[in-house]
């Protein structure tokens, strides 16, 4: 039995607004949580950040964030708390979008990464900031150990800094394969926003200011054993 237009158009609505209100606020905060969390710093940590995490950058999951959202905002009316909630985060220079996912996943991967590397267990003066105004807010992502952490990995791009576990090398084994799929899934964004970068000059059109790409860029410079020359030229004639 076919279902009825006005049923499936019921369950459209149902989607939109449980995706725009629920879902993504929700991915927000524990995107959040996972960036800013000092105590975040384990081998096996990031192993299963890796493991578990990756499937939201999947092409059906962003699609379906972005249709919502496009959806929301052409059919929702004008006060309607889906709509509401949008404007929210956008007056919070924080806006929710399908680039938003790809961001925070990257910039999670990044400071835990970093932590990892650098073994910045916590100590008994560790704590995470809980009340920031909107301005810090916006700034988050990258909190005061993390600037400082990357800092380091920056100046000594040929260092070798050893993912170590006490659990044993299978872990390690399993890290480094999944961190050099995480290089390659970087790259692959940082390449693809170029490419799109270069048609829009040559189109005369600009980016929208809450598309993230520029951040996306700069989060893909992420290598372990020495720095990327091209890519860093790239991302400064992004700028």
């Amino acid at each position: 039995m076919m279902l009825s237009k006005d049923f499936t158009n019921r369950h459209i609505r149902i989607t939109v607004e449980f995706t725009v209100t629920f879902i993504l606020p929700s991915l927000s905060g524990f995107f959040r949580a996972i960036q800013l969390s000092p105590f975040l710093y384990r081998p096996s940590q990031l192993l299963s950040l890796c493991k578990n995490i990756q499937s939201l950058l999947n092409d059906d999951t962003l699609d379906m964030v972005r249709v919502s959202i496009t959806t929301c905002l052409k059919n929702a009316e004008n006060n309607a708390y889906s709509r509401r909630v949008l404007a929210q985060y956008m007056e919070e220079d924080a806006p929710l979008s399908s680039n938003r996912i790809i961001h925070d996943l990257l910039i999670a991967f990044r400071n835990v990464l970093s932590r990892v590397l650098t073994h910045a267990a916590p100590d008994n003066s560790t704590a995470v900031p809980i009340t920031l105004n909107s301005q810090q807010l916006s700034k988050m992502y990258l909190p005061c150990d993390i600037e400082s952490i990357w800092s380091l990995l920056m100046e000594n791009p040929s260092k070798k800094f050893n993912v170590t576990t006490e659990q044993g090398s299978d872990i390690d084994k399993s890290l480094v394969k999944n961190i050099k799929q995480l290089f390659i899934m970087s790259l692959g964004y940082h390449d693809d926003i170029r490419k799109f970068a270069e048609k829009s000059v040559q189109e005369g059109t600009k980016w929208a200011p809450d598309a993230y790409m520029q951040e996306i860029m700069g989060t893909s410079l992420v290598r372990i054993k020495k720095r990327n020359t091209k890519l860093v030229t790239h991302l400064s004639r992004s700028y």
